[in-house]
């Protein structure tokens, strides 16, 4: 998998200026058309919202109901305003613990990943965020053996990543030599993490990778 020219893109649109920055966010591998992996519009993700959220009631409802059927709690939110949708999804997912986002992310498996509705998409990619703020190494070791067999893979390693990043870009960056075809989407994403505070230094980065300069010729 040829990886330079996307990624050397992702870290000079950051060195041209914050207008460009949108363009920094994974859009997910090609699989479908719309607000799904494949578009380049996604939803907000817990991370972004600053969870841990306040634990209420509603709140508490709202996780106990993913996981008792993702699937019912997503019909649920049907008819309602995206709006609502969304803040119903980041109240259940930020709230969860570290085992309940495992047993979330299991029960979000059987329903293929990442398909269906841009809700679904919503809640399956909060879920994983919330998981790499509690613990951003046991979910990247499960991307790593999931691989690309489904989503997991790239939803593991891109939230991981986002994490990561924040702590030790150049480890990060180190880290994602290793990943095989995952590689991508970790590059990716320590690059618009880094580009985002130090375009130059992601540009850099990007350029002095022995593999992106390689295969940009």
């Amino acid at each position: 998998m040829k990886i330079s020219h996307s990624l050397i893109l992702a870290a000079s649109t950051t060195a041209v200026g914050a207008a460009g920055a949108w363009f920094l966010k994974p859009a997910g591998p090609a699989s479908g058309a719309g607000n799904g992996p494949a578009g380049f519009f996604t939803l907000p993700t817990a991370a972004a919202q600053g969870s841990p959220l306040p634990v209420t009631a509603e709140a508490k409802a709202a996780a106990a109901a993913v996981l008792a059927s993702p699937a019912d709690f997503l019909k649920a939110q049907q008819g309602q305003s995206s709006l609502v949708a969304r803040s119903r999804i980041l109240a259940a997912v930020g709230t969860m613990s570290l085992e309940e986002i495992r047993a979330a992310t299991v029960k979000l498996r059987t329903m293929g990943e990442g398909g269906g509705t841009p809700a679904q998409w919503e809640l399956t990619s909060c879920v994983y965020e919330r998981w790499a703020e509690l613990d951003p190494e046991s979910l990247l070791t499960d991307a790593v053996q999931r691989g690309m067999q489904d989503q997991s893979g790239y939803l593991g390693v891109t939230a991981a990543f986002r994490e990561l990043v924040k702590k030790d870009a150049d480890g990060a960056w180190k880290r994602a030599q290793d990943l095989g075809p995952l590689s991508y989407y970790a590059k990716r994403e320590i690059l618009g993490g880094i580009g985002s505070g130090n375009p130059r230094q992601a540009l850099k980065l990007a350029m002095a990778d022995g593999q992106t300069r390689r295969d940009s010729y």
